[in-house]
């Protein structure tokens, strides 16, 4: 595999990841767009990563880039959560996260974590919505458009 990280799991060749993940992505991006239900991918790291990484993986970066060119709205925190370390300290990003092993291991994102994310996606999913709205409203006025030609017409 010439990805950096390869699931362990072989079919003949080693599975790539980011192939796996933006063929993933695309189908249920194709399902919820049948639905007329939109979708918003974020990518959000663990602050172990923030801590220890020097720089985003590149096969987050790929996954990330093939998946917005999907035109799937996309999040990504790295930049976020890196600037927040810079800025306020490591005290201010370990607040993100439920922390374990006395303050040593980052678990899953605290409610201030959470909150953190929700004020991250909420324009994307405003967006979203408003694109998902005026969709629907253009149909319904050309409902009424058609509706209005029928019946001001008469027979």
């Amino acid at each position: 595999c010439a990805r950096p990280i390869c699931f362990p799991v072989t079919i003949g060749e080693p599975v790539d990841p980011v192939a796996v993940s933006v063929a993933l992505m695309d189908r249920l991006n194709q399902n919820l767009i049948d639905r007329g239900i939109p979708l918003v991918f974020l990518l959000q790291y663990g602050g172990s990563q923030i801590t220890q990484w020097k720089d985003e993986p590149d096969w987050a970066k790929e996954t990330y880039r093939q998946i917005e060119s999907l035109g799937i709205i996309s999040i990504n925190t790295w930049n976020q959560l890196r600037q927040i370390r810079s800025e306020h300290g490591q005290s201010a990003l370990d607040r993100l996260y439920v922390m374990r092993d006395n303050g040593k291991i980052h678990g899953h994102m605290s409610s201030h974590g959470n909150e953190f994310v929700a004020k991250l996606i909420t324009p994307y999913v405003k967006k979203a919505y408003q694109h998902k709205d005026e969709k629907r409203l253009s149909k319904k006025q050309e409902i009424i458009n058609i509706f209005n030609a029928i019946t001001l017409k008469g027979p």
